[in-house]
Order: C-alpha cells, then sequence, then structure tokens
C-alpha cells in the first residue's frame, strides 16, 4: 500500500516563513503530509492544547531553530519548546535542525534581550543532549537536509502513516476475519494451548561497536592465522559496501539473472582490511562467513542492502551513505582497531 505520512512542523513562525514553505513543498513532493502552526495562529494555553492532538496524529515531528526563542507561556516557556517537549515524551521520532551560523541571521529575526538569548541558547542544549541533529546555515541546505533525514527515519523508525480507504480490506473481508479469529480462538481453548507473541529484539545503533573476524584463505601453517577487526556499523558499512559484488549470468533461453556473490566480497573485504594494517598480507585474508553474514544482516535490516534487486543491491540511502563516508572528513574518526591476532606474511602453498 502507498503509505503516507504526516509530519508535524515546529518553529517560530514570522522568521522562518519561507524556510517553512520551501520544507511545506518538499514534503508534499514526497507524498506526505505537512502540519504546521500556521493553521492554528494563536499562541495560548487553550490553543496548544488542541495542537498537541494533532501533533499526537503526527508520524514524525521536525523542529527548526534559528536566532528567536518564540512566544512563551505563562510559565516562560515557549509555545515552540512545549510542543517539542510534548513530541519526546510522546515517543514521536524527532528530527532536529539547528542554525549553525547564529552571526548571519538577520538582526530583525534573531533575539535581543539577554533573558531571551539565554532561553534560546538552553532550548538548543536540550535538543542536542543524547540526540541526533543536524546544522543548516541556507534554505537550500536546510531542505535537503530534512530530506535526507525524513528518508533515513522512515527507513529505520518505520511509523503507521496514512493509506487510502480503498486500500484497506472491506468490511466483508473484516468481518470474514473476525469470523476466524472467533473459530482460531476456540480452536486454542479446544485443544488447550495457548497463543504467544514474539517480542524482536532491537537492533544496536549505527555507532555501536562491532568485531569482525578474518582468516588466511590458505596456509601451508598448521594453525590457521586468526584475526579479529573492531570498529563501528558505519565504519564497516563503508567497507562492505566498496567490497560487494554482484555477477551476472544468462541462461541458455537469453534470461538475464543478477546475484550477490558473498564468497568473492568476503575475500575482497578481508583484502581492505588487511591492506589497512599491512599491505604485503592484504591478498592472504578473508572474512569469515558467520562476521560477513552477521553485517549483511545487519545492513539489510537497516534498510541499506538489498541482496535480490537484480542488480541493485544498494537502496538509494546507502549510495549517498558510502558517498559520505567517502567525502566527510569525520569519517577518519571513526574507530578502527586490531583486537587480536596479527597480520602475518602468510606462505600460500602450491
Amino acid at each position: 500500500m502507498n503509505t503516507r505520512y504526516q509530519i508535524f512542523i515546529s518553529s517560530t513562525y514570522e522568521d522562518l516563513k519561507s524556510e517553512r514553505a520551501s520544507i511545506e513543498r518538499t514534503i508534499l513532493r514526497g507524498g506526505d503530509i505537512p502540519v504546521g502552526m500556521e493553521a492554528f495562529p494563536a499562541a495560548d494555553e487553550e490553543q496548544f492544547e488542541f495542537i498537541k492532538t494533532i501533533i499526537l496524529s503526527c508520524d514524525y515531528y521536525v523542529l527548526i531553530i534559528a536566532g528567536r526563542y518564540g512566544s512563551t507561556g505563562p510559565d516562560g516557556t515557549s509555545y515552540t519548546e512545549k510542543e517539542y517537549d510534548f513530541a519526546v515524551s510522546k515517543g514521536i521520532p524527532v528530527l532536529v535542525f539547528v542554525h549553525g551560523d547564529p552571526g548571519k541571521i538577520e538582526s530583525g529575526k534573531s533575539e535581543k534581550d539577554t533573558a531571551s538569548i539565554e532561553k534560546l541558547g538552553n532550548f538548543i542544549d536540550k535538543v542536542s543532549e543524547k540526540r541526533l541533529r543536524k546544522v543548516w546555515t541556507t534554505e537550500e541546505g536546510l531542505i535537503l537536509s530534512v530530506k535526507e533525514a525524513l528518508d533515513h527515519a522512515k527507513a529505520t523508525k518505520p511509523s503507521a502513516g496514512w493509506v487510502k480507504g480503498d486500500s484497506v480490506a472491506s468490511l466483508d473481508a473484516l468481518k470474514e476475519l473476525a469470523k476466524l479469529k472467533e473459530e482460531n480462538d476456540q480452536l486454542i481453548k479446544t485443544i488447550g494451548k495457548a497463543s504467544i507473541s514474539i517480542d524482536l529484539p532491537d537492533i544496536p545503533s549505527f555507532d555501536t561497536s562491532v568485531s569482525v573476524h578474518l582468516e588466511a584463505k590458505k596456509t601451508n601453517i598448521a594453525a590457521t592465522p586468526y584475526v579479529e577487526i573492531r570498529s563501528t556499523w558505519e565504519g564497516m558499512f563503508a567497507l562492505f559496501s566498496a567490497s560487494a559484488i554482484i555477477r551476472y549470468s544468462e541462461d541458455g533461453y537469453g534470461n538475464e539473472n543478477w546475484y550477490f556473490d558473498q564468497d568473492d566480497s568476503q575475500v575482497k573485504m578481508g583484502q581492505l582490511i588487511a591492506e589497512r594494517f599491512q599491505s604485503s598480507s592484504s591478498s592472504n585474508y578473508v572474512v569469515k562467513t558467520e562476521s560477513f553474514s552477521i553485517l549483511k544482516a545487519y545492513y539489510e535490516e537497516v534498510g541499506l542492502f538489498l541482496e535480490h534487486n537484480g542488480d541493485q543491491i544498494f537502496t538509494e540511502l546507502a549510495k549517498k551513505l558510502a558517498r559520505r563516508l567517502l567525502i566527510s572528513p569525520q569519517s577518519s574518526e571513526i574507530p578502527f582497531s586490531l583486537e587480536s591476532g596479527n597480520f602475518e606474511d602468510v606462505e600460500i602453498p602450491f
């Protein structure tokens, strides 16, 4: 079904009219539904109670901060901050975008008094604590960041969204489903078995560490040289994406067949890892099947890898991520360590 997501846009209003309008257009072009406080111009406690019901109906919450703290309620807290606190308290995925160069914000769009400046600074500190945020300085950069963040959120934190009424099962089908459920419940009682629910385990975050094990491909030594490498899922993805090999074959009837060659991909990744530590041994080590399969399962689960999709085995988000890891200065700061073993010069027997 074609799912559309409702996205709440929160910010101060007068100073960010143009940016908000551009973001709304971007969301609409993506097939989703933008919702903002333009529809609720009054800023008071009664109106805020109504806005909370709107936020509750949204799938994602986009917060944009520039140079204004905004209108405040009786307690001195701005309604923008109140909206943010409410979204967080209800577990709605929050995407934060903070202006990265306050000195270049027009004077009429920045706070003047010390108290408001201090509140704005405290608010920025709050939204930055234990939460990923993106920095923007231009309207074009903001639009791109919002689009990328929403794409990533949909892939990693999927929400229920909205579907057209004709995409949902008909009333007769729902009645039939209810009847079958009733019969199934009765059957369970009859045979004395209880149904169970399975809670899927959480997956690690992208910046947590992971170990990868390698071994020598061939050796005339009795004990096979064994190496353990540790990095993050993010750091390993740069090598995983550079190592992935797809093959093409054609049967006798002219049918094309693309497939992911895991064996050769393990060899390629072992080569790239070994070259980081000792170039002379780079051709002798291969990533063990268990480690490689764990990496593949993780990247498939987070929406980066597609094993069965013709000659395209990576999503658009994965391709963009790989490019960013290649050109970003921060990628050199990703930890990458040799935990155990050594990349020895292994003699290959003939």
